[in-house]
């Protein structure tokens, strides 16, 4: 451990992030025979690293200690478990996110991560992924969540039946461009949940934004989805235009798991006939999501019985 480099990154706002990669276990078999050859990459920012290659089995040890830098904005940790190929592409057989802004800084920790799907349209994955983790050093202007009064959210659960949900919009990728002269895309992204609109910031010249926008939604007993719309900003040239939505993502808040989860959601067209096109990467955190009240049809049981 380099202290005085530490020390050095930090002073221009570069975290250090220390990762052992221990093991896994019930990996899927990927390959003929029922075994797999499985690796991990690890994604912080653009800071990409990854093990050694494990032969033909689904209970990998590695014990693979790295140090990664983490620029500033750097929000999560990804491990993604792959299967080594070849021939062709290497298999992805699930992943894991982590987000850095819930490590206790400079304390060791040992954590068994379940591995998850990157879309909700994925394969299923299995298995977990066993890691040491120590945020050694925080870097400057990392992300951070709404503080959340859990008091507050009974005390409105009970009077009024309204739910909360903290919803991050990490960053989106493959986005398309309506000029193809440029290579790059001017976007801005908005969550909705009923009449509530949050919007991050506005990303400049690339088809893969980094947002890192985190918004508290209030959740009424009538709401039944929260959507992330993404927006090609429009020009000074294009100003009459206005602003062109690219895709949009549904999550339905019936489906969320009770804890933190990161996924990615497939963009789907906003207007018929626009190719479907791009992802965004989705933090949920429901505090409380109430549950959903429908008018029913009144029943006439004699007519039923008749029938």
């Amino acid at each position: 451990r380099d202290v005085n480099k530490a020390v050095r990154n930090q002073e221009r706002g570069v975290g250090l992030l220390e990762v052992t990669v221990i093991s896994a276990e019930r990996l899927p078999a990927v390959d003929r025979g029922g075994s797999s050859d499985p690796f991990v990459e690890l994604l912080v920012g653009g800071n990409k690293q990854k093990t050694k290659t494990i032969k033909k089995t689904l209970s990998p040890e590695w014990n693979e200690p790295f140090s990664i830098e983490v620029p500033a904005g750097a929000s999560s940790l990804e491990c993604s478990v792959y299967d080594e190929n070849f021939a062709q592409f290497n298999t992805f057989m699930g992943t894991v996110v982590v987000c850095l802004d819930q490590l206790e800084v400079g304390k060791d920790t040992v954590q068994v991560f379940p591995l998850g799907n990157r879309s909700l349209a994925g394969s299923i994955a299995s298995g977990n992924l066993r890691l040491l983790l120590n945020y050694f050093a925080q870097g400057k202007d990392t992300l951070r969540y709404p503080e959340v009064d859990m008091g507050d959210v009974r005390q409105k659960a009970a009077e009024s039946g309204a739910g909360s949900c903290t919803v991050t919009i990490v960053a989106a990728m493959d986005l398309p461009v309506s000029d193809p002269k440029n290579s790059g895309l001017t976007c801005y992204a908005e969550a909705r949940a009923n009449d509530y609109k949050a919007a991050t910031s506005v990303v400049e010249g690339s088809r893969q934004p980094v947002f890192n926008a985190p918004v508290l939604l209030e959740i009424t007993p009538d709401c039944q989805v929260v959507e992330i719309v993404v927006f090609e900003k429009a020009s000074a040239l294009n100003i009459r235009r206005g602003d062109v939505p690219i895709g949009i993502a549904t999550i339905l808040l019936a489906s969320l798991p009770p804890n933190p989860s990161f996924l990615w959601y497939d963009l789907m067209p906003v207007r018929p006939g626009d190719a479907r096109m791009g992802a965004i990467k989705v933090v949920t955190d429901p505090h409380f999501i109430p549950e959903l009240k429908l008018n029913r049809p009144r029943r006439e049981v004699s007519r039923v019985r008749a029938n």
